[in-house]
């Protein structure tokens, strides 16, 4: 069966496949051409970080910063999915205060309104949590440079996959900051968020045209 011919509630099923061998998979997708992104992606993170049911662990992951441009990339695949019904547009302006409120010396871009706006809508991040992720991912994902901060906080670093209990920590050492980011909590967002995002699609105009042309790109 080709893709374009899949229902609605297909492209939902199989873009949100979760992990297992392919054998198990629908025969619709015992093509490997016609395996979802988001599945694959998954499927290697799991290699990874563990099965996907893994808790929270004081072990580190390994390798941290390949898991952490998995996971980025994972949050930017959702993203593109993702049309809450608030307007992005409308949005910009208060993302923008947003980062600038915070010292993040960055100009957003559609791609980035709809990612930030997913990571607090979708992935229930705070806005602070959001507004890191977001200059961290144009960093790692799409090579920017990691404008962490104003002038004045050039020698900012960065500690991933630590022994904390939060997803984000920021330390103001003089005038530096350190900011922390646990893998785990991270892994447990992530996660979350590909849930929430398959129960909005889910509930948002079954069947219609629109959402189904939305799926094509991860199918």
């Amino acid at each position: 069966m080709h893709p374009t011919t899949f229902s609605f509630e297909q492209h939902l099923s199989y873009c949100f496949h979760k992990p297992c061998q392919p054998n198990d998979l629908p025969v619709d997708l015992h093509n490997p051409e016609l395996r979802p992104i988001l599945h694959l992606l998954r499927r290697d993170l799991e290699g990874l970080y563990g099965a996907e049911s893994e808790t929270y662990s004081h072990d580190s992951m390994k390798p941290p910063f390949i898991l952490l441009l998995g996971m980025l990339c994972g949050f930017d695949l959702l993203s593109s999915m993702y049309y809450g019904e608030e307007s992005v547009s409308a949005d910009y302006r208060r993302a923008q205060e947003l980062l600038d409120r915070n010292g993040f010396s960055i100009h957003l871009h559609e791609s980035g309104k709809k990612f930030r706006l997913f990571l607090t809508k979708v992935a229930h991040l705070d806005e602070q949590e959001a507004a890191f992720l977001l200059v961290l991912r144009n960093s790692v994902v799409h090579t920017y440079s990691l404008n962490l901060d104003k002038k004045k906080y050039r020698d900012n670093s960065i500690v991933i996959d630590p022994p904390i209990d939060q997803l984000l920590k920021i330390e103001q050492l003089g005038n530096k900051k350190k900011y922390i980011l646990n893998l785990w909590e991270l892994k447990k967002r992530f996660l979350e968020s590909i849930i929430n995002l398959q129960d909005l699609l889910r509930d948002s105009l079954p069947g219609s045209e629109e959402r189904r042309i939305l799926m094509n790109p991860v199918t």
